[in-house]
């Protein structure tokens, strides 16, 4: 046993000094090309932009600046070397830039003790900003509307899109773009906040010091009092978006910033509109790609469904609530409870056992959708490009290498350089092509059914929980409805899960059948008799739950240009299906951005590898 341990761990090494060796060459070959990169925007600007600088460099319409910020952050150019040229050509207005600007910012952050709280600024400029704090804002907006470039001003939002898109922002805007989110947040703390997150998280030179000098004069620093006060910025210099508007040919710079990528506009077809479909699309067509959403229902959501009926009554018979544990998901929760769009459910939810109640300890917070849990959806839906009730069949390659998607009826909905797919595993396996490298994949993935049955009662259910687990018995899980935020209704109403084995075991009995089944096992675990019924109803869940999921996040053949995503990728939960759909977005933006366009002379629907 010891000479086979000994072995294996000698193979071991072996097999990782061999890694090593590769990935140091791929590596090294990826550096030497960026450099080369890095060279010829540095050398083309030195032949055609340099002498202009002084004059064109206030422009961001003519891109008339050297756009090296985000190469010297990461350390593919010397500036000593740029200084060293430049001077020999006379640029006076660029080194001053490069020399006294630059190393300012940079030796501040090297002696502060903090450059990410409000300390960071003059005590002159704290003093003013927290006079104003109290003044009234036209409007408060969200992260998320903000991240999105969604706030409809038209130049605050090409800024936005430069960065979300291009991961640049030219200078002289960027000092307009973040001095208006002063404007638009509660105080100066969460504006620097805001504007530290938006910067580094999209902004290719993010957390570069020189970086963190922009944001920081955007609130007083290096700078000094302008009088009069003004409100909100008090005596910190103002620079309103108008004034930017008269000296910037608009038109020119947002053609600029909403340009292809790359090189070309991409056509995606999303086949399915969940949550983990509908946050891959709209991540997407943010970052300027087009996709297209196809659905064989006549609306979006998928099981996080409500269904409403005559008099009033409605009723959430998918998913329940979800839960937030994952720390990249928290910021988008926070902001759709900032917009409305979800909110805490407090009703009490303990589980039954034998008739008798046991509180549960539940940590998390239950969100829920407002007024309805399908209103994620539809907010996650605003603004895409979704064809209703067409429930497509096929998915087959053309001659020229594209995707075209076939429909029920025989109809050709469009050829698509890429497809993904947002349904149940059984469901995708039918209609995507053979050659799919995580096609056999989805044998693997099993689902549950489930009985959801949906009752309104003219006059209060008296039980004292309003949501509970049970674990014996048809039933699974039971809920008050009306007790969730912004039910409005009348009546109390009440929607019952079935477990899966019950479930399983009666799939194809009549609703009916299925209503008075679980009423009844709803009197024996509550030990109460229902009041009178006003309506009810019962919907099969074919695909509930996935029981054997997937451990990848997503699934992506870059050969081929297929995706996957959904529950059953990340975990049966809607945090999971959203999570899943982020994540095949990831994958799709980073294949991309690993090839360049296209060559001339080539296909222009293929893609060049690196």
């Amino acid at each position: 046993e010891g000479i086979k341990l000994a072995l294996c761990i000698t193979m071991y090494q072996e097999a990782w000094c061999e890694f090593e060796r590769t990935m140091k060459g791929v590596i090294q070959g990826l550096i030497d090309l960026y450099c080369q990169q890095t060279e010829l925007k540095w050398e083309e600007f030195k032949q055609h932009g340099l002498d202009r600088y002084a004059k064109q460099r206030n422009d961001a319409a003519t891109r008339g600046v050297s756009r090296l910020s985000a190469y010297l952050h990461y350390g593919m150019i010397s500036p000593f070397r740029i200084a060293r040229e430049a001077s020999n050509l006379g640029a006076e207005k660029f080194l001053d830039e490069l020399l006294i600007w630059r190393e300012l910012a940079y030796c501040f952050c090297r002696f502060s003790d903090s450059v990410e709280t409000t300390a960071a600024v003059p005590a002159w400029a704290r003093k003013t900003l927290n006079e104003h704090r109290s003044d009234l804002r036209i409007c408060l907006h969200s992260w998320e509307t903000s991240a999105r470039a969604k706030t409809n001003d038209s130049l605050w939002d090409a800024c936005q899109r430069s960065l979300l898109r291009h991961g640049e922002l030219h200078n002289n805007l960027r000092m307009t773009w973040g001095k208006h989110i002063l404007q638009w947040t509660s105080g100066p703390e969460e504006a620097l906040a805001r504007l530290q997150d938006l910067n580094h998280r999209y902004a290719l030179d993010g957390r570069n010091p020189a970086s963190y000098g922009g944001i920081l004069w955007c609130l007083g620093q290096f700078d000094r009092p302008f009088t009069p006060p003004q409100k909100i910025i008090g005596t910190v210099r103002p620079r309103p978006l108008p004034e930017h508007l008269q000296r910037l040919d608009l038109a020119k710079y947002q053609q600029l910033v909403n340009r292809p990528i790359y090189g070309q506009q991409l056509s995606i077809a999303c086949i399915g509109a969940g949550l983990a479909g509908l946050i891959c699309a709209r991540t997407l067509t943010d970052h300027g790609l087009n996709v297209t959403l196809f659905d064989k229902s006549r609306s979006v959501g998928g099981r996080t469904a409500n269904r409403r009926g005559d008099g009033g009554w409605s009723c959430d018979h998918g998913a329940q609530y979800f839960t937030v544990r994952d720390r990249r998901l928290a910021k988008y929760a926070h902001s759709w409870h900032e917009d409305g769009v979800i909110d805490l459910w407090q009703g009490r939810v303990i589980e039954l056992r034998n008739g008798e109640v046991l509180d549960k300890e539940r940590p998390q917070p239950r969100w829920v959708g407002t007024p309805a849990m399908n209103s994620l959806a539809r907010h996650l839906a605003g603004g895409l490009t979704i064809q209703f009730e067409t429930q497509v069949t096929h998915t087959q390659r053309n001659a020229d290498g594209l995707y075209e998607i076939i429909a029920q009826d025989g109809t050709s909905h469009g050829t698509f350089d890429a497809v993904l797919y947002n349904l149940p595993a059984p469901q995708i396996k039918p209609i995507i092509p053979n050659d799919c490298s995580w096609k056999a994949r989805l044998d693997s993935i099993e689902f549950a059914p489930c009985w959801a049955v949906m009752l309104a009662f003219e006059s209060m259910f008296d039980v004292p929980f309003d949501g509970a687990f049970i674990n014996e018995g048809p039933l699974r899980w039971i809920a008050r409805d009306s007790s969730k935020p912004q039910r409005h209704g009348r009546f109390d109403t009440w929607v019952l899960h079935a477990s899966p084995e019950w479930s399983h075991a009666n799939y194809d009995q009549e609703p009916e059948k299925i209503i008075a089944v679980l009423c009844d096992a709803l009197r024996q675990a509550t030990g109460h008799d229902l009041p009178d019924l006003v309506a009810s109803s019962a919907h099969r869940w074919r695909y509930a739950q996935p029981t054997n999921c997937l451990t990848d996040n997503c699934l992506w053949d870059s050969q081929r240009l297929l995706g996957a995503c959904g529950d059953w990728c990340n975990g049966p939960r809607v945090e999971g299906a959203l999570l899943s759909g982020l994540a095949l977005s990831g994958r799709i933006l980073g294949y991309l951005h690993q090839n360049y366009p296209p060559q001339p002379q080539s296909s222009p629907r293929q893609l060049s590898l690196l």
